[in-house]
């Protein structure tokens, strides 16, 4: 498993590792296809599913090595330390940088101290598009509504029971939506699909008789063969279509 492999490497390496962000360091990240982004180590903060455990793109590649890994505790541990005064270091690179969006967690999953962070920006900022991504049903409940959020709460085969607990809880937004990736070679069954608005397929290759999915839900991502700049072209998931796609499709 991908991700296994990643925590048990990133526990040696992270552990004792109490360094924070540095002088003049930028906090965002940035990717080809979803644009910037602040990412945190999957060590620590996610709870990875058995499909995301085996799939995840971020244990992979760049992301996964040590540099990157320290860089993202270092955000970890700034924003566990002092919220308000990470949320105002993004805030300024956001605007220096004239983001048009931000993916909050490109990687890595929610936290306290990070929804503290990302209200104080929602609020500094409050025409920045925040798009924030999570599995953790008591995390996402906890975030604030502010008409520039926006919960994507992902899903596959191994998590559906999380829809149902973060459904049942009390929530503090309405703008959320959910995703569904799909594990490998797998072909979601509508009922699956029941009250989501954007979906995955593996490494973003449809196969099957995939047709009868509904455009408003197949992510582009899936159809393009340059994925470059996709997410900036399409902005559904942090403009309110999927939002509303939940409430009304």
């Amino acid at each position: 498993m991908v991700v296994a492999n990643l925590i048990k490497r990133s526990k040696g390496l992270l552990r004792s590792y109490d360094d924070n962000i540095k002088d003049g360091e930028s906090v965002l990240s940035f990717n080809k296809v979803t644009g910037f982004s602040i990412n945190f180590p999957i060590f620590g903060t996610c709870k990875p599913t058995q499909v995301c455990a085996a799939r995840c793109y971020y244990a992979k590649g760049g992301s996964s090595w040590p540099a990157a890994l320290k860089k993202q505790q270092r955000l970890l541990n700034s924003v566990k330390e002092n919220p308000e005064r990470v949320a105002k270091q993004i805030v300024y690179e956001c605007r220096k940088k004239q983001v048009t969006y931000l993916r909050w967690n490109g990687g890595g999953d929610l936290f306290p101290e990070s929804i503290e962070a990302l209200h104080h920006v929602a609020e500094m900022e409050p025409r920045l598009p925040i798009w924030v991504v999570t599995r953790i049903p008591e995390m996402a409940a906890e975030i604030k509504e502010y008409p520039n959020v926006y919960v994507h709460f992902s899903l596959d085969k191994a998590s559906l029971k999380r829809r149902e607990q973060f459904e049942s809880m009390p929530k503090k937004t309405k703008n959320y939506f959910f995703s569904y990736q799909c594990d490998k070679d797998e072909m979601p069954n509508k009922e699956n699909l029941n009250g989501v608005s954007v979906l995955f397929f593996d490494k973003y290759e449809p196969h099957g008789q995939w047709e009868w999915i509904p455009k408003e839900v197949l992510c582009p991502l899936n159809t393009r063969e340059d994925i470059t700049n996709t997410c900036e072209t399409c902005r559904r998931c942090f403009n309110g279509s999927s939002v509303k796609y939940f409430k009304t499709g």
